[in-house]
């Protein structure tokens, strides 16, 4: 959220495909955000917690959707997706 509102959207989006080799998820999934979000035109100052969150979940769900859609033929075969969040925390134990 913080890079978002300091460097703009465009910063992030870059090439696809192209990625921080130390963090991929994170570095990916803020492309694909990035995106969305000028796609959408949200207007980065107004951005807060909630709206970048729903916006993820849009994301995250166009792109499973596609991805089912890919690897299902829902004529010859039932599926379900099943979903979570893992929780974790990075600081030391105490």
């Amino acid at each position: 959220l913080g890079e978002f509102q300091k460097d703009g959207y465009s910063k992030s989006c870059k090439t696809p495909g192209l990625h921080d080799a130390i963090d991929p998820e994170y570095s990916i999934l803020k492309q694909r955000l990035a995106r969305r979000l000028r796609y959408e035109r949200a207007d980065v100052s107004d951005l807060d917690l909630a709206k970048i969150t729903s916006a993820a979940e849009r994301t995250i769900t166009a792109d499973l959707e596609y991805l089912v859609s890919k690897a299902v033929d829902p004529k010859k075969a039932d599926y379900a997706v099943i979903t979570g969040v893992q929780i974790h925390n990075w600081a030391a134990k105490s």
